[in-house]
């Protein structure tokens, strides 16, 4: 199948995309292994451009392209633009995240367009832990992510739970020492300008219904 440029991003892609609506049953029933057996079957054609969405059937369409995707050299497909939020740091133990969490959380960094949300871990911590183990997993998220790709989440009022919220705070910043000055601008609020687009102007026609496609 022909390649063409992507832009001026250096990325070659098919001429043909995979539009993945239908795996989240936007338009119609179209069952789970149908659809990895049609993402594979396209890959196997040489298409190696995917467009997938949140919007497409509440996140089930994204779910399925990354069942069939799992196990692909990264390199050999491009997602269409969108940013995926790792939320929570993906809920590790702060006491033992364990082998499996580093791991998958160093596959997610090695995709630059996902970046990692620092919240969430008060509460996953059993009760009498110390800042210490959540301060550690707060420096190797920002260590394995990098500044530019974290965003700072209070996961207000649930946090209460465990902690307040200037204690939350507290420690975030105290992560953050001994990156970078800018690095704590980053954190704490231009990467969630830049990630949601919160410098736009809101269209003036309706949104979309969660299930049309985007």
């Amino acid at each position: 199948m022909r390649r063409c440029p992507l832009g001026r991003t250096g990325i070659e892609i098919s001429d043909l995309a995979f539009g993945a609506s239908p795996l989240g049953r936007v338009r119609g029933v179209f069952g789970e292994r149908d659809g990895i057996d049609a993402v594979r079957t396209a890959l196997d054609l040489g298409v190696t451009f995917f467009d997938v969405s949140p919007y497409y059937g509440a996140t089930r369409a994204e779910t399925v392209l990354g069942k069939a995707l799992h196990g692909v050299d990264r390199a050999g497909y491009a997602l269409a633009t969108k940013v995926i939020v790792l939320d929570h740091l993906g809920k590790p133990s702060p006491s033992s995240p364990g082998a499996s969490w580093r791991q998958a959380v160093g596959r997610l960094a090695r995709s630059g367009n996902v970046v990692c949300k620092l919240s969430g871990l008060a509460t996953e911590a059993a009760p009498g832990t110390g800042p210490e183990p959540l301060l550690a997993l707060l420096r190797e998220a920002l260590q394995t992510f990098g500044p530019d790709r974290c965003l700072y989440g209070g996961d207000w009022p649930v946090m209460t739970l465990a902690t307040s919220y200037p204690t939350w705070l507290d420690l975030v910043r105290a992560a953050l020492a001994g990156f970078p000055a800018d690095a704590a601008d980053a954190v704490l609020r231009a990467n969630a300008i830049r990630t949601y687009r919160l410098d736009r102007a809101a269209p003036a026609s309706r949104h979309p219904s969660p299930e049309e496609p985007a």
